[in-house]
Protein backbone atom coordinates (compact mmCIF):
# COMPACT_ATOMS: atom_id res chain seq x y z
CA UNK A 1 0.00 0.00 0.00
CA UNK A 2 1.00 3.72 -1.18
CA UNK A 3 2.01 6.27 1.33
CA UNK A 4 -0.70 9.01 1.20
CA UNK A 5 1.86 11.42 2.05
CA UNK A 6 3.74 10.70 -0.76
CA UNK A 7 0.94 11.08 -3.24
CA UNK A 8 0.44 14.74 -1.38
CA UNK A 9 3.49 15.36 -1.83
CA UNK A 10 3.98 14.33 -5.19
CA UNK A 11 1.02 16.00 -6.17
CA UNK A 12 2.61 19.13 -4.16
CA UNK A 13 5.83 19.10 -6.33
CA UNK A 14 3.59 18.62 -9.73
CA UNK A 15 1.52 21.95 -8.89
CA UNK A 16 4.93 23.51 -7.95
CA UNK A 17 6.53 22.98 -11.33
CA UNK A 18 3.73 23.58 -13.48
CA UNK A 19 3.62 27.28 -11.27
CA UNK A 20 6.73 28.32 -11.73
CA UNK A 21 6.73 26.96 -15.90
CA UNK A 22 3.52 29.43 -16.31
CA UNK A 23 5.35 32.06 -13.82
CA UNK A 24 8.07 32.08 -16.66
CA UNK A 25 6.24 31.79 -19.74
CA UNK A 26 4.06 34.41 -18.97
CA UNK A 27 6.18 37.10 -16.91
CA UNK A 28 9.44 36.38 -18.87
CA UNK A 29 11.37 37.42 -15.92
CA UNK A 30 14.78 37.46 -17.89
CA UNK A 31 13.44 39.88 -20.19
CA UNK A 32 12.73 42.56 -17.18
CA UNK A 33 15.25 44.39 -16.18
CA UNK A 34 17.26 44.49 -19.79
CA UNK A 35 17.60 47.83 -20.70
CA UNK A 36 17.87 48.19 -24.35
CA UNK A 37 18.85 51.16 -26.89
CA UNK A 38 17.67 51.35 -29.76
CA UNK A 39 18.66 54.16 -32.58
CA UNK A 40 16.35 53.28 -36.10
CA UNK A 41 16.77 55.79 -38.93
CA UNK A 42 14.80 59.04 -38.82
CA UNK A 43 13.53 60.57 -42.01
CA UNK A 44 14.03 64.23 -41.21
CA UNK A 45 11.75 64.87 -44.77
CA UNK A 46 8.98 63.26 -43.37
CA UNK A 47 5.86 65.20 -42.58
CA UNK A 48 4.56 64.94 -38.71
CA UNK A 49 1.34 65.26 -39.26
CA UNK A 50 0.43 64.32 -35.58
CA UNK A 51 2.64 64.53 -31.94
CA UNK A 52 2.38 64.36 -28.29
CA UNK A 53 4.58 63.66 -25.00
CA UNK A 54 4.46 60.35 -23.04
CA UNK A 55 2.66 60.31 -19.58
CA UNK A 56 3.49 57.17 -17.27
CA UNK A 57 0.83 55.19 -15.89
CA UNK A 58 0.59 52.64 -13.05
CA UNK A 59 3.71 53.84 -11.56
CA UNK A 60 5.43 53.81 -14.53
CA UNK A 61 8.25 55.95 -15.66
CA UNK A 62 7.99 56.96 -19.89
CA UNK A 63 9.88 59.67 -20.90
CA UNK A 64 10.23 61.45 -25.03
CA UNK A 65 7.90 62.56 -27.89
CA UNK A 66 6.05 60.77 -30.33
CA UNK A 67 5.26 61.75 -33.86
CA UNK A 68 2.91 60.71 -36.02
CA UNK A 69 4.05 60.42 -40.04
CA UNK A 70 2.05 59.41 -43.25
CA UNK A 71 3.56 56.14 -42.65
CA UNK A 72 4.93 55.67 -38.94
CA UNK A 73 4.80 56.82 -35.77
CA UNK A 74 8.20 57.60 -34.41
CA UNK A 75 9.28 57.33 -30.65
CA UNK A 76 12.16 59.82 -29.95
CA UNK A 77 14.27 60.82 -26.92
CA UNK A 78 12.83 58.22 -25.53
CA UNK A 79 13.03 56.23 -22.41
CA UNK A 80 11.07 53.52 -20.52
CA UNK A 81 11.33 51.32 -17.37
CA UNK A 82 11.75 47.27 -18.44
CA UNK A 83 8.95 45.48 -18.29
CA UNK A 84 8.18 41.67 -19.22
CA UNK A 85 5.91 42.28 -22.27
CA UNK A 86 5.17 45.98 -23.38
CA UNK A 87 3.88 46.20 -26.98
CA UNK A 88 3.12 49.75 -29.12
CA UNK A 89 -0.45 50.56 -29.84
CA UNK A 90 -1.91 53.08 -31.64
CA UNK A 91 -5.76 54.00 -31.03
CA UNK A 92 -8.69 55.96 -32.86
CA UNK A 93 -12.26 56.17 -32.24
CA UNK A 94 -12.92 53.15 -34.35
CA UNK A 95 -10.42 51.04 -32.54
CA UNK A 96 -6.67 49.81 -31.94
CA UNK A 97 -3.92 48.54 -34.05
CA UNK A 98 -1.02 47.18 -32.15
CA UNK A 99 2.42 47.86 -33.96
CA UNK A 100 4.26 45.25 -32.28
CA UNK A 101 6.36 44.69 -29.34
CA UNK A 102 8.59 47.34 -27.71
CA UNK A 103 11.96 46.89 -29.44
CA UNK A 104 13.54 48.56 -26.95
CA UNK A 105 13.60 50.80 -23.50
CA UNK A 106 15.82 53.96 -24.94
CA UNK A 107 16.59 55.64 -27.69
CA UNK A 108 14.49 56.49 -31.08
CA UNK A 109 12.30 53.79 -32.26
CA UNK A 110 10.62 53.53 -35.86
CA UNK A 111 6.73 51.74 -36.09
CA UNK A 112 5.01 51.13 -39.70
CA UNK A 113 1.59 51.92 -40.02
CA UNK A 114 -0.61 49.61 -41.13
CA UNK A 115 -0.99 49.47 -45.13
CA UNK A 116 -3.93 51.58 -46.14
CA UNK A 117 -3.83 53.34 -42.51
CA UNK A 118 -5.17 57.04 -42.36
CA UNK A 119 -2.76 59.00 -39.93
CA UNK A 120 -5.30 61.53 -38.81
CA UNK A 121 -7.32 58.58 -37.50
CA UNK A 122 -5.27 58.20 -34.68
CA UNK A 123 -5.62 59.90 -32.03
CA UNK A 124 -3.05 58.39 -29.69
CA UNK A 125 -0.39 55.66 -28.83
CA UNK A 126 -0.43 53.81 -26.28
CA UNK A 127 2.40 51.10 -24.26
CA UNK A 128 0.44 48.17 -22.94
CA UNK A 129 1.83 45.60 -20.90
CA UNK A 130 0.38 41.85 -22.04
CA UNK A 131 1.87 39.88 -18.78
CA UNK A 132 0.65 42.53 -16.27
CA UNK A 133 -2.49 43.53 -18.05
CA UNK A 134 -1.99 47.36 -17.67
CA UNK A 135 -0.92 50.70 -19.25
CA UNK A 136 2.30 51.42 -18.76
CA UNK A 137 1.93 54.78 -20.79
CA UNK A 138 -0.11 57.16 -23.08
CA UNK A 139 0.29 59.67 -25.63
CA UNK A 140 -2.08 61.81 -26.59
CA UNK A 141 -1.84 63.14 -30.20
CA UNK A 142 -2.28 66.69 -31.03
CA UNK A 143 -2.32 67.35 -35.00
CA UNK A 144 0.72 69.21 -35.89
CA UNK A 145 -0.02 72.93 -37.19
CA UNK A 146 0.33 72.64 -41.14
CA UNK A 147 4.11 73.80 -42.78
CA UNK A 148 3.18 76.43 -45.34
CA UNK A 149 5.86 75.20 -48.26
CA UNK A 150 5.56 78.62 -49.83
CA UNK A 151 8.26 81.07 -49.44
CA UNK A 152 7.00 84.42 -48.31
CA UNK A 153 8.48 87.01 -50.44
Amino acid sequence: MRDRRHDVFTVFVVVVILAATFGLFVLKPWRAGIEVVVEDSVDASAVVTAAGDWEGHNGYSVQGVVELTGSTVRLLHFSAEPTPDPRVVLYSESGAVDLGALRGTEGQLVYELPAGALPSAYDAVALEDRAIGAAIARASLVPAEPVDAAEPG
